[in-house]
This record gives structure tokens, sequence and C-alpha cells, in this order.
């Protein structure tokens, strides 16, 4: 007969219970066990084992072991209700294998939801300090997949706008430098924006908005561009 504090594992498939852990906030994975399967009722610490993609992946979990009255029946059925934290995800008809570690407390009853929700968080707090103090941080904290890669896209979109931003500067200075060059370079004339544009290719559009500030003392007098253009050059 397995004690307390003897490592316990417990292989099925997951079914749906009576909802009673979800409408606390607190959704399981169940389990119903055989007779002899855990001798020890109550709350435990331990690892859920899931097989994913060929591999496999574990989660720490705060799991409930005891007896609950079957629907519509005098009977009670034994379940085992594994919690897993830090997960999003259905879990249901998937084969898992649970490995309880540490028993946390005897099972209890609760007189209303609220008490029974406030018990559920002290066990999971307890559950993260268990994990803590055995080395297994590793699998806390993990990101659900789809705020992954929602972190990923916005990665991604933001590198490229700073790529953009970093190809614009660079090539507003290099048009720059062909102005001034232009201007320097043909002292005896009076610069237009037609001229350069027609000697150096750069848009006129975007001359006519540079050429004031680059050459204050040395332009024809025009109207103001419009800094708009400038993503058309």
């Amino acid at each position: 007969m397995a004690g307390p504090n003897d490592t316990i594992i417990i292989t099925g498939r997951v079914e749906r219970g009576d909802r009673r852990s979800r409408e606390i906030g607190f959704p399981t994975a169940n389990l119903t066990l055989c007779s002899q399967a855990v001798q020890h009722d109550g709350m435990w610490a331990g690892i859920v084992t899931l097989g994913l993609g060929g591999r496999t992946v574990e989660h720490v979990a705060a799991i409930s072991v005891g007896r609950v009255s079957a629907s519509n029946s005098h009977h009670s059925e034994h379940l085992l209700g594994a919690y897993l934290l830090d997960f999003k995800g259905d879990l249901y008809g998937r084969e898992i294998a649970v490995t309880l570690h540490t028993r946390l407390r005897p099972s209890r009853t609760h007189p209303d939801a609220a008490s029974h929700r406030k018990q559920v968080q002290l066990d999971i707090n307890a559950t993260r300090a268990w994990a803590a103090a055995n080395a297994l941080d590793r699998l806390l904290n993990r990101t659900p997949k789809n705020v992954r890669g929602a972190a990923s896209q916005l990665h991604k979109r933001a590198r490229r706008n700073h790529d953009n931003q970093e190809r614009i500067s660079i090539r507003r200075s290099r048009n720059d430098e062909r102005i001034q060059a232009f201007v320097c370079n043909n002292p005896e004339i009076l610069t237009t924006p037609e001229a350069i544009a027609a000697s150096t290719g750069i848009p006129i559009g975007y001359i006519r908005w540079r050429l004031p500030a680059l050459t204050p003392n040395k332009v024809e007098p025009t109207s103001a561009g419009d800094p708009h253009k400038l993503a058309s050059f």
C-alpha cells in the first residue's frame, strides 16, 4: 500500500467531469480511479505528462483525489482532478500520465463556492512552492502557444517597421548628400529643383521639400514642398 509521501503514477484518458472546478475558475483534467489506485485522498502536488507531436511535455499540477457523488445515483466515484498550472488548452479525450509526488493536505468539504475557491488557490500556491523547492521552476509560467505566436508576430512587425525606417533614413541621407554635391559643384548657376532632379534623378517633390533646409542661401524661390511626398523617393 502506497503511503502519503510515496510517488504514485496514474495513466488514463481525460474524461468530462461535473464542471464544479471549472465553475470556480480552476478547470481540471479528470480521471476515474480504480478502488486501490490511491489510498490517501486529498490534495497533492505533482506532474502531469502530455504527449505532444511525438514528444512529452510536463506540467506542474495541483491534483485533487477523492470521492464524488455520481450524478443521479447514491453511489460515489473515486476521481482524480488535475489543475495544470499556467496551462491553457483542451485535454478532453487525451491520454495523460499523472505523477503524485507530495500530499499537501487531506480532503475537506466546503460550505460554499467562495470558500472552495479560496482553498484551491492556497493549494495552488503550495504547489508552486513545492515546484520551486524541487527545481521545477522551468515547468512554470509557460506562455500559451497562441500568446507566443501573437508576441512573435508583433516582434516581427516592429522589426520590419524599424528596418523600413532605417532604409528611409539611409536613402534620405544619400539624397541629401547628392543635392548638396550638385549645389557645390554648380556655383555659377541658380539652383532649381528642376535642374537637380534632371541631373540626379531624385524625385522633384523630395527636392522641393529638402532644398530650402540644405541650401538656404542658394535657392530659387519656390512653393513649400509636401513632406508626405517623402515616401515617393
